[in-house]
């Protein structure tokens, strides 16, 4: 039987360091798409630049990026641990450049977009530190407070698997009960508009007779 979906497209950020848990994303989002979509009529659609883009000319490649994955989506997810990420013409990084434009969507209209952020507090092989990187890290987790922002935390994969989990089944139930409230005021507005061409038929009918 044919059915309607409300689809939820998440757009994935984050450097290299942290391609583990990109990974572990698609995962869950797999999973909940196979045991909560049928129930809810909610799916999501995950956007990660390694599958969602394709060769193309820009200014710079971050461009070419933008302008293929930043056009729509209804939640940004950002990772860093040890590494901010390369610069842009645009910003300190890719990463950033793609918070920024997620965050200012979210200032013009804080309903248009949802942003979650992790930050991997695991230990760095000392081989793999980078001062300078891991420092403007710091700086911008700092920031995410002052902006108003709610950041997670954690120290090994599992830990991260269970609590982005917990929060994007969260997320598919609010998104599942504002579509039920978008369908309540489509019938409610059917249900007025058939009351009102049935009021016109009768005082249509009426006149006639008279």
């Amino acid at each position: 039987m044919p059915r309607t979906e409300t689809i939820i497209t998440l757009f994935l950020s984050s450097p290299s360091d942290v391609a583990e848990e990109r990974d572990i994303c698609e995962s869950v989002v797999t999973e909940l798409n196979a045991t909560w979509s049928r129930e809810f009529g909610i799916r999501m659609d995950l956007l990660r630049w390694e599958s969602a883009a394709r060769p193309g000319f820009g200014q710079d490649p971050q461009d070419v990026l933008n302008s293929q994955l930043l056009a729509d989506y209804d939640v940004f997810i950002g990772f860093l641990w040890g590494r901010i990420g390369s610069p842009t013409p645009r910003a300190g990084s890719g990463t950033l450049e793609e918070f920024e434009h997620a965050f200012d969507r979210f200032v013009q209209d804080s309903g248009s977009v949802e942003i979650m952020f992790y930050f991997k507090d695991a230990g760095i092989p000392p081989s793999k530190v980078d001062p300078h990187q891991l420092e403007q890290v710091i700086q911008f987790r700092e920031t995410l407070s002052e902006k108003g922002g709610l950041y997670s935390t954690f120290n090994d994969a599992m830990i991260f698997e269970q609590s982005l989990r917990a929060h994007l089944a969260s997320l598919i139930q609010k998104f599942a009960s504002s579509a039920i409230e978008s369908i309540k005021d489509s019938q409610k507005s059917d249900s007025v508009s058939e009351h009102k061409r049935s009021d016109e038929e009768r005082t249509s009918s009426s006149l006639l007779e008279t």
